[in-house]
């Protein structure tokens, strides 16, 4: 099981100030409008308005007549919302189909007028560049190939121990294809594969990881999550296997707008892109002899987020950012998290080291639920937890989380709501996330919430017991179902359980 490892957080504060970012790409343009200015913001708003404005670009050369006015009435109402929300000066990107059409540069005029703030036409370089930062944002340890398809072209980005390689743009994207080769997917896989060609370096890639970042593939994602009956319904680094993802895209690739139908639900504009973008990624795959592809929904509007930040913050981790932001608005008493995260280390310090980040996570977690009615809160906190709008989780690091506030809140992880994040787990993993929801249940029955408490009693494991001490003066707090509790924790971890006084 991985997890992505990075230095702890401390509750985001950098400004208090909504951050809004407007991307208008070859297909679709979109507003994000972020909390603050910080390493794990939460999204406040989100909004996508599909408007094809490069769709014909390549015969015509200029930008679709009624795509650019759905765009500018689009960015029009963004402005509108972001003025309501008080958001200080959007971020205004615009990726190939405006820096490339005969009209591009007018358009982008008219666009700023609607809009209200100045738009950046990104370079190639800078397109690829903002792509992978957005990667990172969302996934600190990436290590291989960011590839961000958009409507008019592909992004391509090596990224390495949060640094970034070499780099490619090219005229690869679905409605660029569809245009030049006149709607054929024969004639669209000649002209990938001599694209492709250019990029050489991709074949140093073996064995590493594919980042999918775009539209098209993320709908590509949703359709092979839901062929296998995948427990999420969450994109965000979803992984499988390149020979899995590759076969899929073989079988998506001749389909017609019908037959797609049949598979999964997209949008009339998506259907006839999917063809073309799942033929550019069987041949990316196949150049480039990754092993894994994983989806990212964070790309460009995150990357200019992520280059905004200070660039020591860009370094901490962005769950443990999430959580103790969750910590300081939820919890009873935000202070008693660090007296948690001291009291678990005996447990985690036994557990292999990709699990000892979440230490500090379930501390600050814990407790997430208890303005929950108490016949519901162990559901509650498992499924907010589990579906959190954060970065940093990988699924299966998801489903540890959600499984030890289940337990954390009295329930049994094999209860029925549970068992589709179990199906994430190994089953030695599944237990330990039960133990470490029992420790936490057991810890709060002794602190009653409160900071100042816990320290005075202490967790010992060895080979075959589990020993909590006292100190003498607290023995009063070893009452009969602080004893339950702790016979609880120690029959998951099959030891034996006793109380001991100092």
């Amino acid at each position: 099981m991985s997890a992505e490892a990075g230095p702890a957080a401390s509750p985001q504060s950098q400004t208090s100030s909504p951050f809004g970012v407007v991307d208008i790409g070859s297909n679709s343009i979109r507003l994000v409008i972020f909390e603050r200015l910080s390493r794990n913001p939460w999204p406040l708003f989100n909004e996508k308005v599909v408007c094809g404005i490069a769709r014909g670009m390549v015969s015509s050369g200029e930008l679709h007549k009624e795509g650019t006015v759905r765009a500018l009435e689009a960015l029009g109402r963004f402005r509108t919302l972001a003025d309501g929300m008080n958001v200080p000066g959007l971020q205004v990107v615009a990726t190939a189909a405006v820096r490339d059409a005969a009209n591009g540069a007018a358009f982008a005029k008219k666009a700023e007028k609607a809009v209200g703030a100045k738009i950046r036409v990104l370079t190639g370089a800078e397109e690829a560049r903002l792509a992978a930062h957005g990667v990172l944002f969302g996934i600190p340890d990436a290590d291989g190939l960011v590839g961000d398809l958009g409507g008019g072209s592909l992004e391509l980005m090596e990224v390495r121990d949060g640094k970034l390689g070499e780099g490619a743009t090219l005229p690869l994207g679905p409605l660029r294809l569809m245009d030049a080769a006149k709607g054929k997917i024969k004639s669209a896989q000649e002209i990938i594969e001599d694209e492709l060609h250019k990029a050489e370096w991709l074949g140093g890639l073996k064995g590493r990881t594919l980042y999918l970042v775009g539209g098209t593939w993320r709908n590509f994602t949703s359709i092979a999550m839901e062929q296998e009956n995948h427990p999420l319904r969450i994109l965000q680094n979803y992984a499988a296997p390149a020979g899995k993802a590759k076969s899929l895209a073989a079988l998506l690739k001749p389909m017609s707008a019908r037959s797609l139908r049949q598979v999964g639900e997209l949008s009339t504009r998506r259907l006839e892109a999917m063809p073309f973008g799942a033929a550019v990624l069987e041949r990316l795959i196949k150049v480039s002899k990754v092993a894994t592809v994983v989806t990212s929904v964070y790309g460009v509007r995150e990357g200019v987020l992520f280059e905004a930040i200070d660039e020591a913050e860009r370094g901490t981790d962005p769950l443990l950012a999430a959580a103790a932001d969750l910590n300081v608005q939820l919890a009873r008493s935000p202070g008693h998290a660090p007296e948690l995260n001291r009291w678990l280390a005996p447990l985690f310090d036994r557990w292999p080291d990709d699990l000892k980040r979440f230490q500090q996570v379930v501390s600050f977690l814990s407790d997430i639920g208890w303005r929950y009615h108490p016949d519901y809160r162990a559901e509650r906190a498992f499924e907010r937890v589990l579906t959190m709008p954060v970065a940093g989780l990988t699924h299966q690091a998801r489903a540890f989380l959600a499984l030890a506030m289940a337990a954390r809140y009295g329930a049994g992880i094999s209860q029925a709501p549970f068992k589709p994040a179990r199906r994430l787990l190994e089953l030695d993993i599944a237990q330990k996330a039960e133990a470490a929801g029992l420790a936490l249940r057991l810890a709060y029955q002794i602190s009653g919430a409160v900071a100042g408490l816990l320290p005075h009693s202490a967790l010992k494991i060895g080979n075959k017991s589990l020993v909590l001490t006292f100190d003498r003066s607290q023995g009063p707090l070893a009452g009969e179902i602080v004893q339950k509790r702790l016979q609880n924790l120690a029959s998951v971890l099959g030891l034996e359980a006793r109380i001991e006084f100092d």
